[in-house]
């Protein structure tokens, strides 16, 4: 179990390790094309400047389709997710094993019965834990989900500011051209006179560019916050962790109640309750599991003694 949790978390970092890895490169071919293209630039530095820029985009862009290779033939994604699978389907399995167990009387005997004891484990180290872990990520994935959500408002900003620039622009030039309406004010004239500083410092081409550049971030972070399942994932720790809060209240004393009373009815009670957690906890890892690498593990868990609890 140990070895999958560790396993599984060494590819998870490896895997967004090198997807972050290819975004910061395409990044910088957005950065060096929007400059290439935007930066005025003198006879004697374009002969330069110009070819190093498509050496650098071309080096960037081959960069990131090389650590996109090495994602899919060291299958980073692919060994997080069975490992992770691995561990769950085994985590479950331990705390049935912990229910099914015969334990020795202790000298002298607990006046705390059996059952109980099984369900304040499970409590403690299955229910607790996965309460805080679904806080903890949830919380992690809804800030991410939000960061790139706040980016969209960024893109339809500059949008609107570019939209804004090129209509004026429009306006002045047909001014210019035209004659202007008897019935227009004098104070609209010399508004749209001074729009002239618009197409002078060619704010309308700047502001198209800067729309573009946004829009790459944009379209970078939504493309992080889709493989890290941000969005999908806040929405379901959401719902997970209130399952488990509102199962850690009355549900659990009356599990408690019920286990306290001993014999068959105490068994039921508590094998119900695990079974309830462990219904509404998240089954995104039942494909990758490998039950065939899974059978050692099971007969390790079966033969380990019960903890304490």
């Amino acid at each position: 179990l140990a070895k999958y949790d560790a396993n599984s978390n060494g590819f998870q970092r490896s895997f967004k390790r090198h997807y972050r890895a290819a975004f910061v490169v395409l990044l910088l071919t957005a950065v060096v094309s929007t400059a290439a293209i935007a930066w005025p630039l003198s006879p004697k530095d374009e002969a330069w400047l110009q070819p190093l820029a498509m050496v650098l985009v071309s080096v960037s862009l081959l960069g990131s389709l090389l650590i996109a290779l090495r994602i899919r033939r060291c299958r980073l994604y692919e060994k997080w997710q069975e490992h992770r699978a691995n561990a769950e389907f085994l985590r479950r399995i331990h705390f049935e094993n912990v229910l099914d167990a015969d334990v020795e009387p202790t000298d002298p005997p607990s006046a705390i019965p059996l059952q109980l004891l099984k369900l304040e484990y499970f409590r403690r180290y299955q229910l607790e834990v996965q309460h805080a872990y679904h806080t903890v990520r949830g919380g992690q994935h809804e800030r991410r989900a939000g960061l790139a959500h706040g980016a969209l408002y960024i893109c339809l900003a500059f949008a609107g500011v570019w939209i804004l620039l090129l209509l004026l622009a429009m306006a002045d030039a047909w001014f210019e051209q035209g004659v202007t309406p008897v019935w227009m004010p004098n104070w609209m004239v010399t508004f749209l006179s001074s729009l002239e500083v618009v197409q002078v410092l060619k704010m309308d081409s700047i502001g198209l560019l800067a729309v573009l550049f946004v829009s790459t971030i944009y379209g970078l972070l939504m493309i992080m916050v889709r493989l890290d399942d941000n969005v999908r994932n806040a929405a379901r720790y959401e719902a997970v962790r209130g399952n488990l809060a509102y199962l850690k209240g009355e549900p659990l004393e009356e599990a408690r109640a019920n286990a306290a009373k001993g014999g068959e009815a105490a068994d039921h009670a508590v094998r119900h309750f695990i079974a309830e957690v462990h219904g509404i906890m998240s089954n995104e890892f039942a494909d990758w599991v490998r039950l065939r690498e899974l059978e050692s593990g099971r007969e390790q868990l079966a033969n380990s003694r019960l903890p304490a609890a």
